[in-house]
């Protein structure tokens, strides 16, 4: 048995592991209606040293999701002249 390729084949299965997540995510966020609140808390329980038990509960974070308009993808435009490592900052 190939010994060598079992670190590869567990890379690969990471990746697309990602690569699954990043799209189902990317699929959920999409799917969330404009002006839609999203509120979130945390509470916490643990015990001291003395089995004294206590509770912390978070402030609630409140979202409200925002109505995006209209966006646009370009390709990047690099001037074959810049140096390398040097920073590109474009306007518009």
């Amino acid at each position: 048995m190939n010994t060598h390729l079992k670190p590869i084949s567990r890379w690969v299965a990471a990746g697309l592991i990602t690569v699954a997540a990043g799209t189902v995510t990317s699929q959920a966020l999409a799917a969330t209606q404009a002006g839609l609140e999203i509120k979130n808390s945390a509470s916490v329980t643990f015990e001291d040293l003395f089995q004294n038990t206590y509770t912390s509960t978070s402030n609630e974070a409140i979202v409200k999701v925002a109505q995006i308009y209209g966006a646009t993808l370009e390709q990047d435009v690099i001037d074959q002249h810049l140096l390398d490592r040097q920073s590109i900052y474009r306007m518009s």
